[in-house]
């Protein structure tokens, strides 16, 4: 989760053609994500967009909410228990 401030060197602004856009929800319209899924899906469908997915029971929330993760792995929360 980010903070609701941003320290950042000025030097960061003159050194390169920065551009700084959101990411979390309401940076972008519930359409523009729409829009997206299919080619999302494509690209990951094809192994092009690798997901390193944990698959976690929804009834076992506690207990995964906190705990570290290993990087550039995703918990994934099923609606049924995982096997």
């Amino acid at each position: 989760m980010a903070g609701l401030e941003i320290t950042l060197p000025s030097f960061v602004l003159r050194a390169a053609n920065l551009s700084i856009m959101g990411s979390g929800q309401g940076s972008v319209t519930a359409a523009g994500i729409v829009a997206e899924l299919p080619s999302l899906a494509q690209e990951i469908a094809s192994g092009a967009l690798a997901v390193d997915a944990v698959p976690v029971p929804l009834g076992q929330v506690e207990q995964v909410w906190n705990a570290p993760v290993t990087p550039g792995r995703r918990i994934v929360l099923a609606p049924m228990s995982v096997e």
